[in-house]
């Protein structure tokens, strides 16, 4: 191996600096800002709203079956699945905040563990890439000095300058060495506040900047403007001197060294203060300098100057700590010993529901609440969603097994995991068609927005038709008491199982893997049991029971969680069940496709009064009332239903076919359009070879142990194929004989 080409990799760096214009010039920033003044001219919220809008959004399907926007960001940065609704909420008040100022809070309020943070987590990640990026360059400035440069000057430093040749213009590309004294702006002021306010109304005005617009009004941080003061009485006025010593500097926005990105926690106290800076003592300084008033500000929100600030579990502080925000956040100041400064900043507030509502029965409440700009945040209602919360969480924590490998996950363990999560957050429906949703029928409904394929057409379309009331019937409701005369939001997704309680559950799961060394539904079940008996700890056991005198008194409308962990349990079973069925080859989907694809040919031909071919005969005949109803009768389709019904099915065709990018040239995907149907068919034709699978199941946990000769010769070659098409579709021989074992015992017990 050769020596590493330290050369090469010195050049790259060089490449990369040169290529992000780290250091400018005023002169040269000012060229710049002529060529693309929107980039130059930003203010913390124009700049977050681009970098929404530079990462790009998609249509998704939220739970009340509207189309809204999903933002991008949260895909990528710190991964929030769901919240589309608090997402879009964020981009309009920051769009308002762009378009005017920033002059609210905004709050993201809910339930703990619901991703309030991660929310905000993912806009620092995003603002923080951005920065890294051309069209994301952000700059501030430096003052710099030079004993040689300002000899003639006269600004005196004291000692000899050298003979050296120094730029005419500027002091921003000085040698390290041949500077005297440097000093940042603290705030990270806009390097065009260095304009007067007169001149800069002109050169925004030519740059085509429209007022209102912040550069028009703001002004340089206090350290900045004395130094300029000073320099101005030095150089009799001349700017163009006084802008010699401006060195203009790239700046990335970063969490970790708190630049522009900071969270503030609710043990502090101080988040801005400020402090004379003592020249004289620090420094060698020019003369003129020596004498100057200067304060340095300091601090989490002078940090996060010019980004985000986020104040993270806001009402766990005293309310004398946050008073001062209330004229931050209304003017974009900050009062300093010494002076007032400027604020450009989007400030953010976190905090449970719990502490919201506890906080708004204080007498200062009505003076915060217009301070607010308000954000809900509640637990996922949406299986799919969940669904990745859950695969993310368990990936997470599952880890390597003994032989290196990662560890095994049985087959359905997300989704039943994410399935038990959102029925314990789901409430009984007040709406006079959902209350005869059982809960399982509810998150299908949240989920695809498509009401129970047994109910009439009639019924089902008035359900679809109101999913908006029904996802928002408790949107308002405060029927939960926390304290004598407080009451608490008790909105859907307000209670249940949190992210942390799940995250518990994971860990606790996979510390039973034991020697089986895999995670399954067993072992969640089993962890599941015990958290449904430690209502003191988990708060979501308890939301079902009849209130007493103590507080809180919670809301009604939920399952006991023994009820809910029944309800997955037979879930499981029916997948498992409906796994082996296909394994198998008792009948596959493809012969469910062959017979729903003959039941809507004839289906076509009844509803236009066409005629059929026979397959056989080649003659053209009626279509086969016969056959429909046979079909419609395994679809458990009655017969005062079956004629709407049969419209409906091919309606949802022909839109189907209405689709962008649909080729139907390549034949129609019953088995995805009528996915609920093909359910049906499936549990149905169960009971025709309900024989054959019981005898699987009792087989299976005997194959490849001593009992193996037990099972009789004929059926030892479907089990083989039967087991070996189980573990082709992600099972082990452990979690597959665990699998069948359970469902066997569950299928006796209800019996």
């Amino acid at each position: 191996m050769g020596n590493f080409d330290l050369k090469r990799l010195a050049d790259s760096i060089k490449s990369r600096f040169d290529d992000n214009e780290t250091i400018k010039s005023f002169q040269g920033f000012l060229k710049h800002v002529e060529e693309d003044p929107s980039k130059y001219c930003r203010n913390s919220a124009q700049y977050l709203k681009d970098v929404f809008e530079h990462y790009g959004s998609y249509e998704v399907v939220h739970t009340s079956g509207e189309k809204v926007l999903r933002w991008e960001i949260f895909d990528k940065f710190c991964p929030v699945y769901g919240q589309e609704i608090a997402q879009n909420q964020i981009y309009n008040y920051i769009c308002s905040f762009a378009e005017n100022r920033t002059n609210k809070i905004i709050l993201l309020h809910g339930p703990n563990g619901a991703a309030k943070t991660s929310l905000v987590a993912s806009m620092l990640g995003a603002m923080e890439a951005y920065s890294r990026k051309p069209e994301g360059a952000v700059f501030a400035f430096n003052w710099v000095f030079s004993d040689a440069g300002d000899k003639e000057a006269g600004l005196g430093f004291g000692g000899e300058g050298r003979n050296k040749d120094y730029d005419a213009e500027s002091l921003a590309f000085t040698d390290p060495e041949d500077i005297t004294f440097k000093l940042a702006c603290g705030m990270k002021d806009n390097p065009l506040l260095l304009i007067p306010r007169v001149e800069r109304a002109l050169f925004l005005e030519h740059i085509g900047i429209p007022k209102p617009h912040h550069l028009y009004t703001a002004e340089l941080s206090q350290k900045s403007q004395e130094i300029f003061t000073q320099l101005s009485v030095s150089y009799d006025g001349d700017w163009t001197q006084i802008i010699r010593h401006v060195q203009v500097e790239r700046f990335y926005y970063s969490k970790l060294f708190r630049k522009g990105l900071v969270s503030i926690d609710p043990q502090r106290n101080a988040d801005a203060n400020s402090r004379p800076l003592n020249l004289e003592r620090s420094y060698r300084i020019p003369k003129i300098l020596a004498m100057s008033s200067m304060y340095e500000p300091f601090g989490d929100l002078v940090d996060a100057s010019r980004g985000i600030v986020e104040f993270s579990e806001i009402f766990k502080r005293h309310v004398n700590d946050n008073k001062y925000l209330l004229t931050t956040a209304e003017w974009g100041t900050i009062s300093l010993p010494g002076f007032t400064a400027q604020l450009d900043c989007v400030l953010f507030a976190t905090d449970n529901e719990k502490n919201l509502s506890a906080f708004k029965i204080h007498p200062d409440w009505p003076s915060f609440n217009g301070r607010f700009a308000p954000v809900r945040v509640p637990y996922v209602l949406k299986w799919d969603d969940e669904k990745k919360i859950c695969g993310r969480l368990i990936a997470e924590h599952v880890g390597k097994s003994s032989t290196g490998e990662d560890s095994h996950v049985a087959p359905h363990t997300v989704d039943i995991l994410s399935l038990w999560g959102i029925m314990t957050r789901l409430r009984k429906s007040k709406h006079d068609e959902a209350k005869k949703l059982t809960h399982l029928e509810k998150v299908e409904l949240y989920n695809s927005g498509d009401g129970p394929i047994l109910w009439s057409p009639k019924a089902r379309l008035g359900l679809e038709r109101d999913l908006v009331d029904i996802a928002l019937e408790y949107e308002d409701d405060r029927s939960r008491l926390i304290g004598n005369g407080v009451d608490d939001a008790s909105y859907e997704g307000r209670s249940g199982a949190s992210y942390r309680d799940i995250e518990n559950i994971v860990v606790d799961a996979i510390h039973q893997k034991g020697k089986n060394n895999f995670l399954s539904p067993l072992s969640v079940f089993s962890t599941i049991e015990a958290v449904n008996k430690n209502a003191s700890v988990y708060e979501f056991v308890r939301l079902h029971e009849e209130n007493n005198e103590s507080y809180p008194q919670y809301e009604k409308g939920f399952l006991p969680p023994e009820e809910v962990l029944a309800l997955v349990q037979t879930r499981y079973c029916r997948e498992v069940s409906k796994d082996l069925q296909k394994a198998a080859g008792l009948i596959s989907d493809d012969a469910y496709g062959n017979l729903f694809q003959d039941y809507i040919i004839h289906v076509k031909a009844w509803i236009k009064d066409e005629k059929v071919k026979n397959a056989q005969t080649g003659a053209y005949e009626n279509p086969n009332e016969h056959l429909m109803r046979r079909m419609e009768e395994k679809l458990e389709i009655s017969s005062s239903d079956h004629k709407e019904r049969r419209r409906e099915f091919f309606a949802k065709i022909a839109a189907w076919t209405r689709e962008p990018g649909v080729d139907v040239t390549k034949g129609i995907p019953f088995a995805v359009l009528f996915s609920d149907l093909f359910e049906i068919l499936r549990r149905n034709s169960e009971g025709e070879t309900k024989t054959q699978l019981k005898r699987i199941k009792e087989f299976i946990p005997l194959y490849e142990t001593e009992d193996w000769k037990r099972v009789p010769e004929d059926w030892r070659e479907l089990v083989t194929a039967t087991v070996d098409n189980m573990i082709k579709s992600g099972y082990t021989m452990q979690s597959l004989k665990e699998a069948v074992v359970f469902v066997v015992n569950h299928t006796r017990e209800k019996d």
